[in-house]
């Protein structure tokens, strides 16, 4: 479908017209993080199906080192002739028990990215996401469960920060 506003070769209708789901079979923490939590997930399986994958994901947790890291297979989008499918990824939490609040949220994380931009078949498009380094990669760092404040780098052609204010109502006495 064209889209007076991008072009004719615009993703315009195709860019939100999409159905995703994610099903937990098992949580780290169910497994009381001696095994991997287990998931599948589709996307874009109602809708255009332009970027239709489904995927199966375990992630396990390293409570002694501080490490979460995630190993994934999908097809789809996912896969191309460099990743067979294959995804991952790992968070570190290097100062989880530290007692200062100044470094406990401090966190880093990277992961690999296997969708292939520029040469996708369903994805055809002149200006395509430039992608220099299939590792994404950053830095997080959480002050006092309320505020988060993040710098990454994408796909090795951008950098990203981002802020955000949390607030847990639930907890709020009174």
């Amino acid at each position: 479908v064209e889209d007076a506003g991008l072009s004719k070769e615009g993703y315009g209708d195709f860019s939100d017209r999409v159905a995703n789901a994610k099903l937990a079979i098992t949580t780290p923490e169910e497994c009381f993080n001696v095994f991997p939590g287990i998931a599948v997930g589709a996307e874009d399986f109602l809708g255009t199906k332009r970027f239709q994958t489904y995927y199966i994901v375990a992630t396990k947790n390293w409570m002694n080192l501080g490490l979460e890291t995630t190993l994934g297979w999908g097809n789809g989008r996912f896969s191309n002739p460099h990743s067979c499918g294959f995804f991952g990824g790992f968070a570190w939490f290097p100062f989880y028990r530290c007692t200062n609040p100044w470094i406990k949220g401090l966190s880093f994380a990277a992961e690999y990215d296997p969708i292939d931009y520029e040469n996708s078949e369903k994805e055809p498009h002149p200006n395509a996401r430039v992608k220099n380094l299939a590792i994404n990669y950053g830095g997080k760092y959480k002050i006092a469960d309320y505020l988060d404040f993040s710098i990454s780098q994408i796909r090795g052609d951008a950098i990203a920060f981002a802020g955000s204010f949390t607030y847990n109502w639930g907890k709020t006495k009174g």
